[in-house]
């Protein structure tokens, strides 16, 4: 049933961050990762793929930042190492396959500041500002002058970004100048 006031969910930790695509992500202020909610796609990341309806802890990891896509996860530990999971029939979770995921799965040899799941793809923003975009790009959302889907991250090639975020088919970035960058959807 819907829930039409407010509605303690758990008191049994201190967040500090909340996500939320087709299911919710909450992260503590020790890092502890929490998600509930649909999970057809495996997006909770406990090796299911049935609906969580209570917040549960996921894999005993320390991270630092999430994010949560419509179907799909991702999250950073605190030394820049990225985990993504759940649906990737787009290639969004950039393991160079389409096969979901339900459980979290590192990205060998990325390491980011930032990250956002949109839709369907997914973006992550190096230290030094460099963008790399992977997934569904049938509306260029991922930048590259394509509508080519791509299964593994690639780099939008000679721009500097400080922020980032993934829409639902578009995507944003400030870059180095302030000045705000969008590409992907636009319908009018």
């Amino acid at each position: 049933d819907n829930v039409r006031t407010p509605k303690l969910i758990t008191d049994a930790a201190n967040f500090t961050v909340i996500r939320a695509g087709y299911h919710t992500m909450a992260l503590e202020e020790n890092g502890t990762l929490w998600a509930w909610g649909r999970n057809g796609k495996g997006q909770i990341g406990d090796g299911n793929t049935t609906d969580v309806t209570t917040p549960k802890i996921i894999n005993g990891m320390v991270f630092e930042t999430i994010s949560a896509g419509d179907e799909h996860s991702m999250a950073l530990e605190d030394n820049g190492t990225l985990w993504v999971w759940g649906r990737n029939g787009k290639g969004q979770i950039g393991d160079g396959s389409t096969v979901d995921r339900n459980r979290t799965k590192s990205i060998n040899g990325m390491v980011f500041e930032t990250i956002s799941a949109g839709n369907e793809h997914s973006m992550g923003l190096e230290e030094n500002g460099t963008l790399w975009v992977w997934g569904r790009n049938d509306e260029g959302q991922l930048g590259d002058g394509t509508t080519t889907d791509s299964n593994i991250p690639k780099t939008i090639n000679g721009m500097v970004f400080k922020a980032i975020s993934a829409g639902g088919l578009y995507s944003m970035a400030i870059d180095s100048n302030d000045e705000l960058w969008t590409w992907g959807y636009n319908i009018s």
